[in-house]
């Protein structure tokens, strides 16, 4: 069964889990007080070890990539892919590019987006966090829906639509990225380029 209530900085840590334990998805509210960090430290570590996250929302900002940099610093992190609304600044590409491109991660972009989520792939769980994703306070009633398990059928169905447009925007970039090539080369693209890799592997600024 679905719980609902509000969720205050001071206890989410420990609040927020208890009720995980309750239901694989929970339903909660902030007065704008929790932020992106917060939720973070909040589920990050129920996924288990070796967490590979997607983050959607409008606006990431170098305080959000400040959390995630933190993160790959003591190894938690293995993969990081973020779409956005909004292009993300030169400060946040100096913190997070050359992990994210190393790691084979996306920084893409897709004028559709409207609500943030957090996907966190671990060893042991997926946990989802659907909400505003908030780089500093901003007061006012938030909702969240939080989702911890292992339901391959649920995850799909909470992230199906985010997921679609993040491929899309990766798709995107990773054309554009050949046909600048294509052109540097005189007019035929490596064939290394066309065949291997991910798409949209290390892409950045891929709008749509």
């Amino acid at each position: 069964m679905e719980k609902m209530m509000i969720q205050e900085p001071c206890c989410i840590e420990n609040t927020l889990p208890r009720l995980l334990t309750k239901g694989e998805t929970t339903v909660w509210q902030t007065n704008g007080d929790v932020t992106f960090d917060k939720v973070m430290k909040t589920v990050s570590y129920l996924a288990g070890n070796e967490i590979r996250v997607k983050v959607v929302t409008p606006t990431f900002t170098l305080r959000m990539a400040q959390v995630m940099a933190w993160m790959w610093r003591r190894g938690w992190l293995k993969r990081l892919d973020l779409l956005t609304k909004n292009a993300v600044g030169e400060d946040v590409m100096k913190t997070l590019g050359d992990e994210i491109a190393e790691n084979g991660g996306y920084v893409v972009e897709h004028r559709n987006v409207k609500e943030g989520m957090v996907v966190i792939e671990g060893e042991s769980a997926t946990v989802i966090v659907i909400g505003d994703l908030l780089s500093e306070v901003d007061a006012g009633l938030r909702n969240y829906v939080t989702y911890w398990g292992t339901n391959k059928a649920k995850v799909e169905e909470m992230t199906t639509g985010a997921m679609a447009m993040m491929m899309t925007a990766a798709k995107k970039k990773e054309k554009a990225r050949l046909a600048s090539e294509t052109r540097e080369n005189g007019g035929s693209a490596l064939d290394g380029d066309v065949e291997g890799g991910e798409a949209g592997e290390g892409a950045v600024d891929g709008g749509v």
